[in-house]
């Protein structure tokens, strides 16, 4: 710990820093917890942060899971501001609420800590993740998707095959696969496939603070790709990864917007393809008639 304090003391938050929590060793009988990082949005490290346990979130705050508990709430000088007897994989939603996952519900939490709701899942269904996009509560686990909208009190299920899903503000979501990025709308359709470098264990996957790139962990590392050509702009290596958030992340509106976005690099590069092609065949012609 140590050596650890001069450089958490240094660092403060930024719009487009990534926090990025290793996956603990629950052995029986002592739980092992690895400290959190904290990069900066080019990949580089510039914090160690206190041993976290499942999960992180942000909302412009940082919202950290210590241990089994409690969830800790740092400003943007990595001050603690509040600490909340808080366990489970967590998301930070508006008001200050946090949603905390377990196999068989999502209980949420005020500002006070106190229980102000519970989420139950599906018979037959387990919460391993959630996250949360404006109304919508997404709880995902064993390729079922439970979305729940809290603002009219209704919950719908889909079958995602993914290992990570993560939502977006008009209820359509992302799914990261081993080789590529599925984008769905809200009806549940599949809008779009987005190549992404393969992951033989794909583990998370956060937009960054720019909305035309997503930070990816699996493989013993992280990465920052461009969704527009999958080209990947930064990078920082990990060991086994639970979870990643980003602070001042940038969703998408809407779904549809994302798959046309995605498209736009595609189709420009065709564009371009066939305006050489007619300008090499053009240049072939005007040599072959002189």
């Amino acid at each position: 710990m140590i050596a650890i304090l001069p450089l958490l003391l240094a660092a403060t938050l930024n719009a487009g820093d990534v926090v990025v929590v290793p996956e603990p060793n629950l052995a029986f009988p002592i739980a092992q917890f690895y400290p959190a990082e904290l990069l900066s949005s080019d990949g580089a490290l510039k914090a160690m942060l206190p041993e976290a346990g499942e999960s992180a979130s942000a909302d412009g705050l940082l919202h950290l899971a210590i241990g089994y508990g409690p969830v800790a709430t740092y400003d943007s000088s990595l001050n603690v501001v509040q600490q909340r007897a808080i366990d489970g994989d967590i998301a930070a939603g508006a008001s200050n609420r946090i949603y905390a996952a377990h196999e068989d519900r999502i209980d949420v939490y005020d500002a006070s800590g106190a229980i102000v709701q519970t989420l139950p899942a599906p018979a037959g269904r387990d919460f391993r993740q959630v996250d949360v996009a404006r109304c919508y509560v997404f709880a995902f686990g064993d390729e079922w998707l439970t979305r729940f909208d809290v603002c009219r009190g209704t919950n719908e299920e889909f079958h995602v095959r993914a290992n990570a899903v993560h939502g977006l503000r008009d209820g359509g979501f992302i799914a990261l696969l081993v080789s590529r990025i599925d984008v769905y709308d809200p009806s549940g359709a599949l809008l779009r496939e987005i190549p992404s470098p393969p992951l033989q264990s794909p583990q998370s996957i956060a937009f960054a603070e720019d909305p035309h790139f997503v930070w990816l962990a699996g493989d013993g590392r992280v990465f920052k790709m461009r969704l527009s050509d999958g080209a990947v702009v930064a990078s920082h290596p990990t060991g086994v990864i639970h979870d990643l958030t980003v602070i001042g992340e940038q969703r998408p509106e809407r779904a549809v917007s994302l798959a046309v976005a995605s498209n736009v690099s595609t189709l420009s590069s065709l564009a371009s393809f066939a305006l050489f092609a007619t300008l090499a065949i053009a240049a072939a012609i005007a040599v072959r008639n002189r």
